[in-house]
């Protein structure tokens, strides 16, 4: 890229042009026969994320089980339903990850911060369920919710993360679906990738936000759990930075340790 493009590209608010223009790009679309095959490669990656998903999964497995009796309270039927749909999108973002599918991840993680956030606003104003229920218009987004719940600004620029990486920016594409094939060659392909991708930010995010529906259901009965698992869950919660809790420091996305993916034209 010419001194001249990248200044360009800066004034512009580019980190750099999107097309690289050195080197060469190629497609691949191989027999879908090979891509259960790829799959399964794919799925023998191991992650270090892996294991805090599996504590917060463990975590959240003992609380439903504290909250096992039939209630016909509202308020506990909807932010058990909530919370879900929030862990379901987080399981099924880890299942297509794991397959080789990491581009692909990205819209399940917002649907789970958008049922997370929901459920928190719920625990705060349960008044507010019926008209959920009622499917009135002004549920359909969710802009509002974050606005009304501690810490909008941080909440806003952390959705407008998600919704960027999930939508068909071509860095996205660039970073989630290639990988370089040969010297001065990067290669995009239809089907999973077998190995790691290097933007590995879709699993850190669920190993990041694993504790907010987890949180929110149990303060909404805190007393239904012992002093072991609060102990236990908390430890958990504060080490990951988890970034919506009601002691956090972060003002911005760049402090939650997330972001979106970068490509390079190298």
């Amino acid at each position: 890229m010419s001194a001249e493009s990248e200044n360009q590209n800066k004034a512009k608010g580019r980190r750099f042009s999107p097309i690289r223009t050195e080197g060469a790009t190629a497609f691949s679309f191989e027999p879908p026969a090979y891509f259960l095959a790829r799959e399964q490669v794919a799925r023998s990656n191991s992650y270090p994320e892996e294991d805090r998903i599996n504590k917060g999964l463990d975590l959240a497995h003992r609380l439903f089980n504290a909250r096992v009796a039939p209630s016909s309270d509202r308020q506990h039927i909807a932010l058990t339903y909530l919370c879900i749909k929030s862990l379901n999108d987080l399981l099924a973002a880890v299942v297509v990850i794991k397959s080789g599918y990491h581009f692909q991840s990205w819209p399940l993680l917002r649907g789970s911060l958008e049922a997370a956030e929901l459920m928190d606003y719920f625990r705060l104003r349960p008044d507010e369920i019926q008209s959920w229920l009622d499917k009135e218009k002004r549920f359909d987004s969710l802009s509002w919710v974050r606005s009304s719940l501690p810490n909008p600004e941080l909440r806003q620029n952390l959705f407008n993360m998600l919704n960027e990486t999930a939508h068909a920016n071509f860095r996205n594409i660039d970073a989630m679906s290639s990988f370089n094939s040969g010297q001065d060659t990067r290669t995009v392909a239809v089907g999973p990738l077998p190995f790691s991708t290097k933007e590995q930010l879709s699993l850190g995010f669920v190993a990041l936000i694993i504790s907010y529906p987890i949180r929110v259901l149990w303060l909404s009965n805190h007393e239904i759990v012992p002093s072991e698992w609060v102990l236990e869950f908390d430890k958990f919660d504060s080490e990951a930075g988890f970034p919506l809790r009601e002691d956090t420091t972060a003002t911005t996305v760049d402090d939650l340790g997330v972001g979106t993916p970068e490509t390079s034209d190298s």
